[in-house]
């Protein structure tokens, strides 16, 4: 009967170890899990920060952007969705004729603006780098592309679509309205700058003409003075 209860009374002992040992362990284990559910959050957290600081510091460096203040700006990064668009040496952004969507930020790399890409006779309009806007006014107005882009070396690019454009409004009308005032704003420098171009096409043509003009005044001249030549040129004696 003794032996019967001293084993009793080790078994308990050892069981009661067991349990405090098994009681300890999930308590470390929920420690551990809570402080690398901690850290895992902690690092999520400054990677979006980190993010979100790299978008707002980049458009700060936009014209579009030049009057919002930091608030805005951070406002406009974290509630309008941005993706991020990778593009390979020459491959296409979009093609002249096709429906605008979105609209393009150059977040690094350099982009071409192409006429009658892959044709006889292709023209490159321009060469857009980091900080360059373009695809706005299809975007806007919903209408065809007027030009093809093309990456020119492996480029990033942000975009924006009409949609997502859309729903930023309805939720943050005041920092939408003053990105929609900056678009009229940028478009009407863009044509004011088109047409002094064209002013100054239209003026450096008049001059062409004038010089073409001046070209042919001289040419006449010249035919009336070899034709004077000719008439008074002896004749040359022919040979017995």
């Amino acid at each position: 009967m003794h032996f019967l209860v001293t084993a009793f009374n080790t078994f308990s002992s050892i069981f009661n170890v067991a349990r405090e040992s098994s009681c300890a362990l999930n308590f470390l284990l929920l420690k551990f899990t809570t402080m690398f559910r901690n850290f895992i959050n902690s690092l999520c957290g400054k990677l979006l920060e980190e993010k979100k600081n790299k978008l707002v510091s980049f458009f700060e460096q936009i014209d579009l952007f030049e009057n919002f203040t930091p608030h805005e700006l951070l406002t406009f990064t974290e509630n309008l969705a941005i993706s991020k668009r990778e593009y390979s040496t020459n491959e296409l952004v979009f093609e002249e004729g096709q429906t605008g969507v979105s609209m393009y930020f150059v977040y690094d790399g350099r982009i071409g603006v192409y006429k009658n890409y892959g044709k006889p006779d292709e023209v490159k309009l321009a060469e857009l780098h980091k900080g360059s806007v373009f695809g706005e006014i299809s975007m806007l107005r919903e209408t065809p592309r007027t030009a093809t882009i093309a990456a020119l070396e492996p480029s990033i690019l942000l975009a924006i679509s009409q949609k997502d454009i859309e729903e930023f409004m309805t939720i943050h009308p005041s920092v939408a309205f003053k990105l929609i005032k900056n678009f009229a704003s940028k478009l009407s420098l863009d044509l004011e700058h088109c047409n002094k171009n064209m002013e100054s096409f239209k003026h450096r043509l008049n001059e062409t003409i004038e010089e073409i003009e001046e070209l042919s005044d001289d040419l006449k001249k010249c035919k009336e003075r070899l034709k004077k030549y000719k008439a008074t040129k002896p004749e040359e004696e022919q040979p017995l």
